[in-house]
This record gives C-alpha cells, structure tokens and sequence, in this order.
C-alpha cells in the first residue's frame, strides 16, 4: 500500500491505515525511538504513542511525504520522554543532548522549541544542507535528527568520532553564519 492509500484512510478515520501504518513502518520507527532512548520497552511505547499521534494529527494535516512525517513524531515523542527521564541528571551534570549543542549560541532561549516551527529557519537549514556535501548532511540529519553519537556515526561514514565531533562543530558554526543572514538572532 502506498503512502498516500494509507493517509487517505487515516483521513477517512478507517483505523485499517492505522494498520497499514504499523506494518509498513514499525521497525522504522522503533529504530529512530530506540537510538534517541537506547532503551527497548521505552522505545516500543513511544512507538505506540506515535500511532496515536499520527490518528490524532491526521486531519487536519496532510503530510507530503509520511515516513517523514512520522519519524518526527516519533522523534518528538521519544525526546519528550528522554528529557523527562533525565531530567534530574541534567541537575547534577553538565549534559548536553545534540540539540542543545546545534542551538549553542542562539540567543532566544531553546533553538528548536522556539524557531524549529518557522519557516524561515526550516529554509535556512535546508538551504545549508542542500550546498553540503553528502557526508556532512548524513553526519548533520543522523547527529541533530535520530541523535546518534560520534562514534556511530563514525562507524556509519568511516571516519574517527573525534573527526565526526570537528565537522559537526564546523557546520553549526557555518549553520550560524546562514541564519544571522536570514535575521536569527545568534550569540
């Protein structure tokens, strides 16, 4: 079944695309839940919660393109979880998850709470990734989307995590000079 059938029943409020749904992407996105939990129970629920997400999102939304659609809701719901479960660690250490460490130097308060949603920014940064090569956006979309530490995406691209860390850190660095163009108000 094709993307679309399977948001048209959703769309239509026939809980056979939710079925659909399941089947077709389980695994996908018990993988995006578990490399951000390193946790399986914990996984399998954010992935249960994200069908119910899906459900209670579709209508009004209609998304282009649903793999995508559907791994930020996992996504979004397994960080969620995440920071909720570490919670009181971040009290008592100086931790940082990668999206704290892309928004490093933005001003207004938490980067992608406040600006992931606007335009202007969601451009910028595919504007940025669209004039990098290959390997930076696999190393950017698997540090700052699935949350993948240094060494994995390492063993992914081939290289040392400590030259993975440096190429990420050039990037946010060029990342910021993009969105002081677009009017972002950097550090």
């Amino acid at each position: 079944m094709t993307e679309e059938q399977i948001v048209d029943y959703i769309w239509n409020r026939e809980e056979k695309g939710l079925r659909e749904l399941e089947e077709k992407y389980e695994n996908y996105c018990y993988t995006v839940s578990y490399t951000v939990l390193k946790n399986e129970q914990d996984a399998k629920e954010c992935v249960n919660d994200t069908w119910l997400g899906v459900w209670n999102s579709i209508p009004p939304k209609r998304p282009n393109c649903l793999k995508g659609y559907i791994a930020t809701i996992t996504r979004n719901i397994s960080l969620k979880r995440y920071e909720k479960k570490h919670a009181k660690k971040r009290e008592n250490e100086a931790f940082i998850t990668p999206y704290e460490e892309l928004s490093e130097g933005i001003t207004a308060g938490n980067f992608f709470e406040e600006y992931m949603d606007e335009i202007v920014v969601k451009n910028a940064i595919e504007q940025y990734l669209s004039q990098v090569n290959k390997r930076k956006r696999i190393a950017f979309m698997q540090r700052y989307f699935y949350m993948m530490e240094y060494e994995e995406i390492g063993e992914v691209l081939g290289m040392r995590a400590t030259s993975v860390r440096s190429m990420l850190s050039r990037m946010r660095k060029d990342l910021q000079q993009v969105l002081i163009k677009e009017g972002v108000h950097v550090g």
